[in-house]
């Protein structure tokens, strides 16, 4: 079951450490301009998704340390992603992802950022 996180009010920031990573499953943050942010958990790694718009580019996660296999990620909808664990990071990590995603709508910093190539993979 996932808990909803109202990321626009004051409580956000008092949230301490990773705990905010830890309160659901699939997280989507949109913003006004267009701008989103998707974070999966599965147990203590995170999958993460930029958005510049929804017709823009998209940037994925990488880690920063070598990781191996797959990693298994279950939607609010009850359906089941795999990602390869090399696009994953920390449950801290996402966390400053998030914050910093809250605070300005851009990417963190603390993040290794590739640009997701998988929906002009697939035109070819």
């Amino acid at each position: 079951m996932d808990t909803f996180i109202d990321i626009d009010g004051e409580e956000f920031d008092k949230v301490p450490g990773d705990l905010a990573t830890r309160m659901f499953h699939e997280l989507v943050i949109g913003r006004v301009d267009g701008k989103s942010l998707t974070c999966l958990r599965s147990d203590e790694r995170c999958f993460l998704m930029f958005m510049e718009s929804w017709e823009g580019p998209s940037f994925i996660s990488l880690s920063q340390e070598e990781q191996e296999g797959e990693l298994r990620f279950e939607l609010s909808n009850g359906e089941v992603d795999t990602y390869p664990a090399e696009l994953t990071v920390p449950l801290a990590t996402a966390g400053e992802a998030i914050r910093t995603f809250h605070a300005s709508g851009e990417r963190s910093g603390q993040v290794h950022w590739e640009m997701d190539e998988v929906e002009d993979e697939a035109e070819d």
